[in-house]
């Protein structure tokens, strides 16, 4: 009896070669000089939007006037309507509560403003990362970074917009359950006052000093108190200042979860398709006619149809691919 090399031996390198294959993909490259300027650049950007579009939604439904160039102010009619319905409730947590949805029902969408510009911004991300890398990069990091972006997921809509709503939950219900946990003040001049408004009136305060008609304000009420808070109201810029006062720190977290949740999402949908993906691949690339080693492989799963029928034929099958074994025939 003639004896032939172990070909079962292939499997096993077979498996090596993608282990190492699988192992080099995965190889962490470091950031170039041009994603940390897209990074700069994008949540600068989110945030200098976002930071203005929430304030001027905030002022317009709050203080602004009943109409502008003949068009009603809806927004301020819906929030005044919200608004009533919240007084309706007795003061207290119920009551708190009703009040910050009023508000950030409408404040929701100035957020969903940038929806558009962020998917633009990861749609070109290569080239102005590339732009970047050219202009601000070490010798080589354009073609690093090409390298990177071309391993990383693209952020789709439904990733922007699930790390929108997962972003934008999140620090709502943050911001609430810091404003009743904080609650309001027992004794003092603030006696009654929750702790968060009374911070947005000191902030207020401090931005409505800025101006002249500010400081008028404030030398014509020098006792202070609520008598200064309630001169201050007419001012619009002690009224901005109080929108600012809580929504500058809202914003910068809601958009560094927003871009977190993004791309976690996205990267969680590249991990589940490669590990799809590469089981059938290792399988396809396998010669047909070289058996598993039972010492080092697991079973092959049997054939069987996407219903789970077995094949017409076995015998057929088998004639077509006889077991392969390490001892040839005489």
């Amino acid at each position: 009896m003639a004896s032939s090399p172990n070909i079962a031996a292939g499997p096993a390198q077979d498996d090596k070669a993608h282990a190492a294959a699988g192992k080099k993909s995965h190889v962490i490259l470091p950031k170039t000089t041009g994603e940390k300027w897209f990074d700069g650049v994008r949540f600068t950007l989110a945030e200098a939007v976002i930071l203005t579009l929430t304030a001027t939604l905030a002022y317009v439904s709050r203080h602004g006037k009943e109409t502008y160039f003949g068009i009603p102010n809806y927004l301020k009619r819906m929030d005044d309507a919200l608004l009533k319905k919240a007084g309706k409730i007795p003061e207290g947590p119920k009551q708190r509560l009703r009040v910050a949805l009023a508000g950030t029902t409408i404040l929701f969408h100035g957020g969903n403003a940038f929806i558009p510009i962020k998917e633009w911004l990861q749609t070109h991300k290569e080239s102005i990362v590339t732009h970047f890398n050219k202009r601000f990069g070490k010798p080589g990091e354009v073609e690093a970074g090409k390298e990177r972006l071309s391993r990383q997921e693209k952020e789709t809509w439904g990733d922007v917009i699930k790390g929108r709503v997962v972003a934008w939950t999140t620090v709502f219900a943050s911001f609430v359950g810091a404003d009743l946990a904080t609650g309001s003040y027992k004794d003092g001049p603030h006696k009654g006052k929750y702790k968060f408004d009374v911070f947005n009136e000191k902030v207020g305060k401090h931005v409505a000093s800025w101006t002249e008609e500010g400081k008028r304000i404030i030398a014509e009420n020098p006792e202070g108190g609520q008598l200064l808070i309630d001169a201050l109201e007419k001012n619009r810029t002690f009224n901005l200042g109080k929108i600012l006062a809580l929504d500058v720190f809202a914003t910068t977290v809601c958009v560094f979860l927003w871009n977190a949740v993004s791309r976690l999402s996205a990267m969680l949908r590249k991990e589940s398709r490669e590990e799809e993906t590469v089981p059938i691949a290792a399988s396809r690339t396998r010669p047909a006619h070289v058996a598993s080693d039972s010492s080092s492989h697991a079973p092959e799963r049997p054939f069987t149809t996407r219903m789970g029928a077995r094949p017409s034929s076995y015998r057929a099958l088998a004639e077509k691919q006889p077991v392969a074994s390490g001892i040839a025939s005489p």
